[in-house]
């Protein structure tokens, strides 16, 4: 999918699991997929890393894949790419809630610090 968080990526990521297909989202390409993004955030990407990396996934939503849509799509040329949008106003909005309810919530922060993929997951040495 080529849309942008907050364009209705958890509801599509439901219906296509409901219809059987293996979905990475956010949190899989986030926590199973960290050192390629780094890689390419770092180095950039190629053809060969992005077939590696969803060589047996049918559907790749929500962020960072989407903004690597046409690299994904050279990789997988007979893949479908459905695009989601939202009204820009009700996005940011939509945004924003998250932001402010993700880092109020004591047990994500909990678990952020203590469990070793939390930490993993937020530490950012690895991008400096």
């Amino acid at each position: 999918m080529a849309g942008y968080n907050k364009t209705g990526t958890k509801s599509m990521s439901a219906a296509f699991r409901h219809l059987g297909y293996t979905v990475f989202d956010f949190l899989e390409s986030f926590y199973l997929h960290r050192d390629e993004w780094v890689e390419i955030f770092t180095n950039g990407g190629n053809i060969e890393l992005y077939r590696r990396m969803y060589e047996n996934i049918d559907v790749v939503v929500d962020m960072p894949a989407f903004y690597f849509w046409k690299e994904i799509d050279e990789a997988f040329p007979e893949a479908k790419i459905v695009l989601t949008i939202r009204d820009d106003e009700n996005s940011w909005a939509s945004f924003a809630y998250q932001l402010r309810t993700t880092n109020g919530n004591m047990m994500y922060n909990f678990a952020r610090t203590v469990t070793p993929t939390g930490r993993r997951a937020t530490d950012n040495s690895t991008f400096t």
